[in-house]
């Protein structure tokens, strides 16, 4: 029988792909049957321990992947039962209705999400210009009219949760990874998957979602002042709590612990909790944060989906 696998993503989508490897983190789980799972050292795990076997030279330092590396993987495994990510998957709808917004990039009004994501996926190709780690991702400066202020809206998602607005380009990380990640995500439901933006649909097979890990940490009853291990041990005694096991291998929790792509962002901790997500998901206790926002307008913009709490 084919395992089923939960992912978490911290994700980002630094304009070289050497950062890019360092800060998108993925921790897997295998489901063993309803209510329990286990983060081993295998599969996509392998490279949070022992990197030394990746057939790429350079990212034998690097714990994460790039985006074209990741969406490739993702493609080609039908394991995956869904995958929660900490990256806004749209843009505001009323940026969608926004002349000013389709003019900025020399286009005609964008009105839906379908068109949004055709435009971005046709200018921005993930691929790099160069093999190395200081490969530049391509692309990117086709969509610089989209960095004035002006474009920073927040989707009533964002809002609710108190998260940065998809197109906020200072520092640049959030507005590259939101359209990164619309590509990513249209390639990959061109493979089948599909973005949920209800709970339900969250729970159903191959699921793409968007979470947020600040959100979930507030769930699970972390604070500003919980340590990273504090953290992890909350977010397991949430899913306890809720009847569900995840059982971390002791490297892996050493990891999402400790590790830093740069300074003090807790990236493996962030893709844990997006772990903590897609488990809730597949088990039937998420909910969606719209913010007010109308279902039709979800189904634009997309929406964040956090544990219940």
């Amino acid at each position: 029988m084919t395992p089923e696998l939960l992912l978490g993503c911290d994700f980002g989508a630094a304009l070289r792909a050497g950062d890019q490897a360092k800060k998108t983190v993925v921790v897997e789980a295998v489901r063993l049957g309803p209510g329990e799972y286990a983060a081993g050292v295998g599969g996509r795990n392998a490279r949070l321990v022992d990197n030394s076997a990746h057939p790429v030279a350079w990212q034998r330092r690097r714990a994460g992947w790039t985006v074209p590396e990741l969406t490739r993987s993702l493609r080609g495994d039908p394991a995956v039962r869904a995958a929660a990510f900490d990256c806004p998957f749209g843009v505001p709808r009323e940026l969608l209705l926004d002349p000013e917004f389709a003019a900025a990039v020399g286009e005609a009004l964008f009105r839906t999400r379908d068109n949004f994501v055709a435009f971005v996926a046709g200018r921005l190709p993930l691929e790099f210009d160069g093999p190395g780690a200081g490969g530049v991702m391509q692309g990117l400066r086709r969509f610089d009219g989209w960095r004035h202020p002006r474009f920073w809206r927040p989707r009533g998602t964002d809002a609710e949760l108190r998260g940065a607005p998809p197109l906020k380009s200072a520092p640049p990380n959030v507005f590259n990874m939101t359209l990164a990640g619309v590509v990513m995500l249209g390639q990959l439901q061109s493979a089948g998957y599909h973005h949920a933006v209800t709970a339900e649909s969250a729970g159903a097979a191959r699921a793409l979602v968007e979470t947020y890990s600040a959100g979930v940490a507030r769930v699970v009853g972390a604070t500003r002042k919980s340590t990273p291990a504090e953290t992890v041990g909350l977010g397991l005694a949430y899913l306890s709590r809720r009847g569900v096991s995840l059982a971390l291998a002791g490297p892996v929790r050493r990891f999402v612990e400790g590790y830093r792509s740069a300074g003090d962002d807790p990236d493996g901790l962030d893709a844990l909790l997006c772990l903590v997500a897609a488990v809730a998901c597949r088990e039937g206790f998420a909910e969606a944060v719209t913010g007010g926002a109308t279902p039709e307008a979800v189904r634009e913009e997309g929406v964040v989906i956090v544990p219940t709490r």
